[in-house]
């Protein structure tokens, strides 16, 4: 099924605890959300406010 995204920030939050640190996503591409689970990777290089179309492992630029 396709996904419709726009990516507003494409690295997670990180939240300094004493034991260590939790990383909250806000590219919404986590398995894990609110947490952090790595997918902002396959995003790094596309543009902030844009729109993109995720089939799978295929993306659109709107």
């Amino acid at each position: 099924m396709a996904h419709l995204k726009k990516i507003t920030e494409n690295l997670p939050f990180e939240i300094k605890d004493a034991k260590f640190p939790i990383y909250i996503c806000r590219c919404q591409l986590s398995k894990n959300l609110p947490y952090c689970d790595g997918s902002h990777q396959c995003i790094e290089n596309e543009e902030l406010n844009v729109v993109y179309v995720y089939d799978g492992d295929k993306r659109v630029k709107l």
